[in-house]
């Protein structure tokens, strides 16, 4: 075998690469309807529920004179990095348009432990790849799949967003001056101030559906509607709270049908906010 060879199929028996799915959306959803936040070392995908960082590390070659020792010793060191780099992604994520994870933990806090866990459970995207005496990698973690134990991401911060915000409306604002922004618990009544979404409730974050936001477009909307969802209702943001319309949607859904259907959408302006 050559040494390359090697040294690759050593890296993905240690590291255990993984390929982590994409969110099962209808087909036809144009690839530039994705959200993302962030910078091309660490971003937040609003539209693949996905949190995703890189990490460097330099070849010590001095230290270890074995090629594939070296290689395997930067690889773990880059994989700290972007662990770390996953966890600061984490903190600066929006709970709602004002606020972030940051303004709800501390750094004893045992949510930052757990935090810490998670990060350390994030997956390999792809092979190390070295180049000019750097190893890079990328890892990735899920925001509301399960991923350690019986908790994910979101329900772990969900939990401390309402013990601290309990029924505060600080923890339903969903827009700045530029309008509405994705956020990680979001809340959606009816007219009238009834909550007919909410998953600042840690049981939804677990068992309900999870939101997954797009850019909104006919070719988006058209992509939805061959792909049998039972309606997209229009909403408004009322006070920088999200409300939707009351017989609002095709097939003229009531508030409370619109999220029993299984497959729904909601149109804020220019993003669509779906619930899987």
């Amino acid at each position: 075998m050559k040494p390359q060879l090697r040294i690759a199929s050593l890296l993905v028996m240690v590291f255990g690469t993984i390929q982590v799915h994409a969110q099962n959306l209808p087909p036809g959803i144009p690839e530039n309807s994705k959200i993302i936040q962030g910078n091309d070392t660490a971003s937040v995908d609003w539209t693949n529920q996905l949190l995703t960082a890189k990490g460097w590390s330099f070849l010590d070659t001095v230290r270890f004179k074995n090629r594939a020792q070296a290689e395997m010793m930067a690889t773990r060191g880059a994989i700290a990095v972007a662990q770390r780099n996953l966890l600061e992604l984490v903190m600066g994520v929006n709970v709602t348009s004002v606020t972030t994870v940051r303004d709800y933990v501390t750094e004893s806090d045992v949510v930052v432990t757990k935090l810490k866990g998670m990060m350390k459970n994030s997956r390999q995207i792809g092979a190390p790849v070295i180049k000019n005496g750097v190893v890079e990698v990328v890892m990735q973690v899920a925001i509301y799949d399960i991923s350690s134990g019986d908790e994910s991401v979101a329900s772990v911060i969900g939990k401390k967003v309402s013990e601290t915000s309990a029924k505060t409306k600080a923890a339903t604002v969903l827009c700045d001056s530029n309008g509405f922004k994705p956020s990680l618990l979001p809340v959606v009544k009816d007219l009238q101030g009834n909550l007919i979404y909410n998953l600042n409730n840690p049981k939804a974050l677990l068992t309900g559906k999870k939101p997954v936001f797009l850019k909104s477009s006919d070719a988006a909307l058209s992509a939805l509607e061959k792909g049998n969802f039972g309606g997209v209702a229009e909403a408004a943001l009322k006070d920088c709270e999200l409300v939707v319309k009351p017989n609002a949607g095709k097939g003229k859904m009531t508030t409370q049908q619109w999220l029993d259907i299984g497959k729904t959408a909601l149109k804020i302006g220019s993003t669509l906010m779906l619930f899987i």
